[in-house]
């Protein structure tokens, strides 16, 4: 059996986004193998992916421009691609590795006489990149060649078709898909056969196909190239706002994207021009650097049809508080806020323009909110930020972050939702910082800060938490909270014999999480307080069994030179025969302590002996060793 394990990444689009659109047709050309052409994964390959490697040419696919592939043993092939999987299971429609081509994307492998090549034949700019997967396993496990086929790529046209010679094997539980992915998650086409005139769909993907194509089957793709007046959608610029200079990514949506056309973006001072081409940024995406409020737009053209996208506008403000871009200063605790959100915001609080970081440095990559307060009375403050977002992190400075200003504290992981309680000093400026990581650039928010006290929030509904909460002779065990909610809680541990108590304080046991040690099982609970309020945890429950003294016997044992050899039983029904080891394991369903040791289970022998676990009350026996029933194992167990 074979696993197929997907990795979750970051992936930042360079492109608009784009739709493919092709006419599909058929037609029957003699194969003719690739001649002295270059090996990507040589023989008894399985799962396995080339290298980026070079087209040979520009080839327009989708509406973006594509110079490398990467090939699978698997029968697919990815554009523009540097770390795409090898790809096992076929997925024309959400697959994360796209572009994808795919002449027969199925679980294969290359047989001791097969490979996959390629070869670039032709002259500019008629050349055509032939990749071949020659004499394949289909499925891996084939018995020998089932099948070689190819995809060409055509330079001028960006026509790719796809070729077939039968080998001599069967197909082996075959579940291919033959089609077309796109750029973008759920754009595909699936052809639903594999005879002389399947239908291409975009709408279902067909992932069982296991029928050969007949010898000299090809299947042909000719995109459809734009004609007439491009759309040139809505321009977007991220981030789009700063005081200080910065790059910003400029790019469409919306906009029409087929072969053929070309795009020019334009900058101008003011929103209705004169427009400047900008140098070099001829792509549905660039990045311009922004020194002074600046509007963008991009001009499609398609031949001599033209179309122009919206206006984007990419400010620059002037520094506010200690240099910083739009300090949002609050004029008073407890402090809410709802609805807001970093994105538009810019990167202003950066990890190399902070005096010092607070945290990670990951935090302070996306784009951000800076909040200022200066507290009437000393305490503690609870600062709560809720998003459905991620990656968020929330710094709190003593002073300016960026001009001298120390870290107060931080809370900063994968999720949305923040909580930071630290004590404040009265007449100090403190400067909150909301950020994230790059990725994701920006999210929406609440947030709250309370009123400087004592505590604040809630402690009703705590649990008590033990880990572990059963052990042999001592039990040294973690004891935690979970479920508080409360800022400047005080915490006792408590301690009884009897779940009803009654209860006696733990000496020093004073914090949310404690290390407890004991020879006798015990309950435990948490008493907190918050102000005037107090809240008792729930109850755990701790065990602890001492150590038997029995020693390890077999009943039937007269003398010290007696030793006796098992054979091997399976059943459910104990042995009741002579030298028999019942191999199936007896579970217990609770755990029993016997010379320090925990065991949940053990086999038993019909000459009275029980052995905890498969591992020795005297010599080991090896479960995964047995015998058939009536055949000796080989152990033996001494007469004590």
């Amino acid at each position: 059996m074979k696993f197929k394990f997907t990795f979750f990444g970051l992936i930042i689009s360079l492109f608009a986004t784009a739709q493919i659109n092709y006419a599909f047709t058929t037609s029957s050309i003699a194969f003719a193998a690739n001649a002295s052409p270059t090996v990507l994964q040589g023989a008894s390959i399985d799962d396995g992916i080339s290298t980026s490697t070079p087209i040979g040419f520009d080839f327009c696919y989708g509406g973006v421009v594509y110079t490398t592939f990467q090939a699978s043993t698997n029968g697919v092939m990815f554009l523009g691609t540097t770390a795409a999987g090898s790809n096992l299971t076929n997925n024309l429609n959400t697959s994360s590795d796209r572009p994808a081509i795919a002449p027969l994307w199925d679980d294969l492998k290359t047989s001791t006489t097969g490979n996959v090549n390629y070869k670039l034949t032709g002259v500019s700019p008629n050349r055509v990149l032939t990749i071949e997967w020659l004499n394949m396993l289909w499925n891996y496990v084939a018995a020998g060649p089932v099948i070689t086929f190819q995809a060409k790529l055509y330079e001028t046209t960006n026509v790719v078709d796809f070729r077939y010679l039968q080998n001599g094997t069967a197909v082996n539980g075959g579940s291919a898909s033959i089609g077309l992915g796109g750029q973008t998650s759920g754009d595909y086409y699936s052809l639903n056969g594999t005879g002389a005139t399947p239908a291409a769909s975009k709408v279902v993907e067909t992932t069982a196909l296991n029928t050969k194509p007949a010898n000299n089957q090809v299947y042909i793709w000719t995109p459809t190239n734009c004609a007439g007046a491009p759309t040139g959608g809505t321009a977007l610029a991220s981030p789009s706002f700063s005081c200080v200079t910065y790059n910003t990514n400029l790019s469409l949506s919306g906009a029409t994207s087929a072969c053929g056309i070309t795009y020019q973006w334009q900058s101008a001072s003011a929103a209705a021009g004169p427009w400047t081409s900008i140098t070099g940024a001829t792509a549905p995406t660039t990045i311009v650097s922004v020194s002074s409020t600046t509007y963008y737009r991009c001009v499609l053209s398609c031949g001599a049809s033209t179309g122009t996208s919206s206006t984007v506008t990419a400010s620059l403000a002037a520094a506010g508080a200690c240099g910083l871009c739009a300090v949002s200063a609050i004029a008073s605790l407890p402090f809410s806020l709802t609805g807001q959100t970093t994105c538009g915001q810019g990167n202003d609080v950066t990890s190399t323009n902070v005096t010092n970081v607070c945290g990670s440095t990951s935090y302070y990559g996306g784009e951000d909110v800076v909040y200022s307060f200066t507290p009437t009375v000393s305490g503690l403050i609870s600062v709560n930020v809720t998003s459905t977002g991620s990656y968020m992190g929330i710094m709190l400075y003593s002073g300016c972050p960026v001009s001298g200003g120390t870290c107060v504290g931080n809370a900063q992981s994968s999720a949305g939702n923040q909580t930071l309680c630290v004590n404040v000093t009265s007449g100090q400026t403190y400067y909150l910082v909301i950020d994230s990581w790059p990725a994701p650039a920006c999210n929406p928010f609440d947030v709250s800060i309370s009123a400087p006290g004592p505590c604040s929030g809630s402690i009703a509904g705590a649990t008590a938490v033990a880990s572990p909460t059963f052990a042999c002779g001592t039990l040294t065990t973690n004891l935690s909270l979970t479920g508080v909610n409360a800022c400047g809680a005080t915490y006792q541990w408590q301690s009884s014999t009897a779940i009803g108590g009654p209860y006696t304080n733990i000496v020093g046991a004073t914090t949310s999480n404690y290390l407890a040690t004991t020879t006798v099982s015990v309950y435990y609970r948490n008493l907190l307080t918050c102000g005037a309020s107090t809240a008792v945890s729930s109850v755990v429950q701790t065990s602890v069994n001492p150590t038997p003294t029995v020693a390890c016997s077999l009943s039937t044992y007269v003398s010290a030179a007696i030793t006796y050899s098992f054979e091997s039983f399976v059943g459910t029904t104990l042995p009741t025969t002579d030298d028999i080891l019942f191999n199936t394991i007896i579970n217990f369903g609770f755990p029993v302590c016997y010379g320090g040791s925990q065991y949940w289970g053990g086999y038993v022998a019909s000459n009275g002996a029980f052995v905890f676990d498969g591992v020795p009350c005297y010599p080991n026996i090896l479960t995964s060793t047995y015998a058939a029933g009536g055949v000796a194992t080989g152990y033996t167990i001494p007469n004590p």
